[in-house]
């Protein structure tokens, strides 16, 4: 992982890294632009953690060195381009402000590259409920690998974006890569909390009429490709 340290300027762009970062001086605030984090109203369902907003929140727990999350401790974050792999995670989306003196690390994440970011402070900013067209439009400007797309097919369904899921799947399933899909979503949807997997069960794994719906899809797509 990459410690980021920041630091103000007057309002200049001091470093490009691979996402955008801008100063202002606001009350002696940096605004980093493009950063967003998804929770349940004002708390977080990862960890419980309940949120003041356009006030700086600190972690109770911080030791960047750590490679376990729960060591790690912070508050996890992630840019516009990559927060469709998290939108399940609540139903409300924030801008994230980086407070002065904070440390910012960059979290290895194979499924989204340079989109999981965690520091010991951070302001939630401009709360905006979040819709099915938001999802869309978020999925729009989305930069993720491609298997990373499948598995927003299963993350999607969490918070019943169904219109979502159908709009991906008629964008971008395709013969070339439908059979990827199908696997990527079979082996997504059969993994356990605790990081165990099973063989997928189309009865036991798609709990509901919407998740059927979506992988049909995909298996109708696959079947005109075969024939």
């Amino acid at each position: 992982m990459n410690s980021i340290n920041f630091a103000t300027d007057g309002g200049k762009i001091l470093k490009k890294l691979k996402f955008r970062v801008y100063f202002k001086n606001i009350e002696r605030i940096k605004i980093i632009m493009k950063y967003v984090k998804v929770i349940d109203g004002t708390k977080s369902n990862a960890g419980g953690f309940e949120y003041k907003i356009d006030e700086i929140n600190i972690a109770d727990i911080w030791n960047p060195k750590a490679d376990n999350p729960k060591e790690m401790g912070g508050f996890n974050f992630s840019v516009e381009e990559k927060i469709l792999r998290f939108i399940f995670r609540g139903d409300t989306i924030y801008d994230v402000i980086i407070p002065e003196d904070t440390e910012v690390v960059e979290v290895e994440h194979t499924n989204v590259p340079h989109g999981v970011f965690r520091s010991n402070k951070i302001i939630l900013t401009n709360p905006r409920p979040i819709t099915e067209q938001m999802v869309i439009d978020i999925y729009k400007k989305s930069t993720l690998p491609e298997k990373t797309y499948y598995q927003c097919l299963v993350t999607l369904l969490y918070r019943d974006y169904i219109n979502a899921a159908i709009y991906i799947v008629n964008d971008r399933i395709n013969k070339n890569n439908v059979k990827n899909a199908i696997t990527e979503f079979e082996n997504y949807i059969s993994n356990k909390i605790d990081g165990t997997k099973h063989e997928f069960d189309y009865e036991k794994d798609l709990w509901n009429d919407n998740a059927k719906k979506v992988y049909n899809m995909l298996k109708k797509i696959e079947k005109e490709n075969i024939l």
